[in-house]
C-alpha cells in the first residue's frame, strides 16, 4: 500500500516497512516500547502523550511513538536522520500526496533515462561507484555502475523541485540506497573488486536498480516536530519549552561514532558537491565529529546531564551490556538521580503487559541479557 491509497495503511506495515538498514535498529523493540508507553498512558489517567525522542537515527521507534502520541518531537544529529523523519512521520494532505507522486515518478524516470549515460555533475558515480560494468583496482564499489548513476540523476532532480516536496522523495531514495549497495548493511567497508566480494554474497540485492517508492504514511492525529542537533542541548531546549510525558533515549553506547558507518547516506541526503573527498579507502570528508557518548571518559558525564535535564514524567532509555558505560555503573548512575528506576531486560520479548512494571523493578540479577531498558519515572 503507498502514500497514493484511500486508506490508512495497516500499522505493522508502516513500522516495518521502507526503513533504513541500521546498526542498533530498535525493531525487535517496538512490541516492548509501544506496551510500556501504553502501561504508562493509562498511569497518567489515559491522556493524550506529548512524547519525545532523541536519538531517532532510522526513525523507526518515532513511528510507533507516533501512533500512540497526540504531539511528537524528534531529534537526531545526522541529516539523514532529519530527513527521514520529516517524511515519515508527516500526514500530507492528497494534494501533496499528488505532487509528491509526481516528483518521484519524474525521478524514477530520469534515472531510468540516464543510467546508461555518462552523468556530466555525477557525485555518487564520480566518487563512490566504478566507472562502468567492468570494476578497475583503484575504484570504490559501493553502488554498481548503474546505481551510481541511477542516484545522481535522481538526487539532482530532487534539488530542482521546491523544497516542502524534497524530503518526500529523498527519504524513500535513502532507504533505497541503505538496502542495494555493495555492503555488507553499512559503508565503514565495500566488497572491494567485486559485487558481493569473493563469494559473491546477495549479489541480487547489491545489483538491483534503486527505483524510488512511494513513501509509506500513517495518517493519525499526531503534531509532530523535528529538530537536528546535538542530543543534550535539544532536552535542554525542550525543557525550557515544554514538559513531555514520555522521552524515548537510544544513545551511542560504544567507541564507534555511527557518522562512519552512514556517511554515504549523509553524503546523498546533503548532497553538498563542494566537499572535498580525500583519497581514501572510504572517500569520507573529514567532517567527523565523535560524540560524548563514544569517550571512555566523558560518556557517564554526558548521560548523567542528559537525564538531569530531561524534563519529562518519564524516561524510556536502551543501553547495551557491551557498552562504555558498565551496566553496574548505569544502574547507580540512575539510581543517584533520585528517579524511581524500573529495569527491563530485552533479549527477548521480556515485557508482559499482563504483568506490568511492577514486575521488573530493580530487584532481580538478569543473566545472558544483551540489553536493558530502564523505565525512568520523575518522583
Amino acid at each position: 500500500m503507498n502514500s497514493t491509497d484511500s486508506e490508512t495503511p495497516d500499522k505493522s506495515l508502516y513500522t516495518t516497512s521502507q526503513i533504513i538498514t541500521y546498526m542498533g535498529n530498535k525493531r525487535k523493540l517496538l512490541p516492548i516500547i509501544e506496551n510500556v508507553v501504553i502501561d504508562i498512558q493509562k498511569e497518567l489517567g489515559n491522556k493524550p502523550l506529548k512524547i519525545g525522542e532523541g536519538f531517532s537515527g532510522s526513525g523507526v521507534v518515532s513511528r510507533i511513538l507516533k501512533t500512540n502520541a497526540a504531539e511528537l518531537y524528534t531529534n537526531d544529529l545526522a541529516g539523514y536522520s532529519t530527513t527521514l523523519n520529516r517524511c515519515y512521520l508527516d500526514n500530507p494532505t492528497e494534494n501533496t500526496q499528488k505532487m509528491i507522486k509526481k516528483h518521484i515518478d519524474k525521478a524514477n524516470q530520469l534515472a531510468e533515462k540516464n543510467e546508461s549515460k555518462e552523468i556530466g555533475d555525477g557525485w555518487i558515480s564520480k566518487h563512490w561507484s566504478p566507472s562502468g560494468p567492468t570494476i578497475k583496482d583503484d575504484e570504490r564499489v559501493y553502488f554498481t555502475d548503474t546505481n551510481g548513476k541511477r542516484i545522481d540523476s535522481m538526487r539532482n532532480y530532487i534539488e530542482t523541485i521546491p523544497k516542502k516536496y524534497q524530503p518526500y522523495v529523498l527519504a524513500p531514495l535513502l532507504v533505497e540506497c541503505s538496502i542495494h549497495n555493495n555492503t555488507n548493511g553499512q559503508f565503514s567497508s565495500y566488497y572491494k573488486g567485486m559485487y558481493g566480494g569473493k563469494t559473491q554474497t546477495d549479489t541480487k540485492r547489491i545489483t538491483q536498480k534503486i527505483h524510488i517508492p512511494y513513501p509509506i504514511f500513517y495518517d493519525s492525529p499526531c503534531n509532530h516536530h523535528v529538530s537536528q542537533m546535538d542530543t543534550n542541548e535539544w532536552a535542554k531546549k525542550m525543557g525550557n519549552k515544554t514538559e513531555l510525558d514520555i522521552v524515548y533515549y537510544d544513545p551511542p553506547y560504544n567507541k564507534h561514532p555511527y557518522n562512519i558507518y552512514y556517511f554515504l547516506l549523509d553524503i546523498i541526503n546533503d548532497w553538498d558537491k563542494s566537499q572535498e573527498i580525500p583519497n581514501t579507502y572510504r572517500g569520507q570528508p573529514d567532517t567527523r565529529v565523535k560524540s560524548l557518548y563514544n569517550s571512555i571518559t566523558h560518556a557517564k558525564n554526558t548521560m548523567l546531564d542528559l537525564i538531569n535535564n530531561t524534563r519529562a514524567k518519564y524516561i524510556l532509555l536502551s543501553y547495551n551490556d557491551g557498552g562504555i558505560i558498565p551496566i553496574a555503573e548505569l544502574d547507580t548512575l540512575l539510581e543517584n538521580t533520585d528517579r524511581e528506576i524500573t529495569k527491563i531486560p530485552i533479549e527477548h520479548k521480556t515485557y508482559n503487559r499482563l504483568k506490568g512494571l511492577s514486575n521488573y523493578k530493580r530487584t532481580s540479577e538478569y543473566k545472558n541479557v544483551k540489553e536493558f531498558l530502564y523505565v525512568i519515572k520523575r518522583k
